[in-house]
């Protein structure tokens, strides 16, 4: 489905989380846009340690993870694998909430009202009726 959302949209590079449900995605938008496909491991969702894979209510009370990642250590690690990615005209990071979440913090974006449900694809782009400021819109 994101794949045919984004045929058309000018995409011309994709750079991907190795985690596998964005790498399957990622993969199948390169496949049907034949593009190259590039994995940054920094852009991997956030370590939960023990807490992995249990429910984000239960996630939001801890506010310790000696066998994970803070959030000041994760948006550090995903700032880094942002940083690698390759200036293009349209380029296409497949990813988690999380991602999203440092990356619209980043440039100063408010926190959509509702969550991104899963291959939404996001365009984010320079506002040109205000300097400095950037805009979120769906594909």
């Amino acid at each position: 489905m994101a794949a045919r959302r984004l045929a058309g949209a000018g995409i011309d590079a994709i750079w991907s989380s190795p985690m596998q449900r964005a790498l399957d995605t990622a993969r199948c938008v390169a496949e049907t846009l034949n593009l190259q496909l590039v994995v940054v491991a920094e852009l991997a969702e956030r370590n939960w340690g023990a807490l992995e894979g249990k429910s984000r209510a239960l996630r939001a009370q801890v506010t310790s993870l000696p066998d994970g990642e803070t959030f000041d250590q994760f948006r550090e690690r995903t700032l880094r694998g942002l940083a690698c990615i390759v200036a293009s005209a349209a380029p296409l990071v497949v990813a988690h909430s999380g991602t999203y979440r440092v990356l619209i913090d980043r440039l100063g974006l408010p926190e959509r009202a509702a969550p991104v449900a899963n291959s939404l694809p996001l365009r984010l782009r320079q506002d040109m009726t205000r300097a400095g400021a950037w805009m979120s819109e769906e594909v």
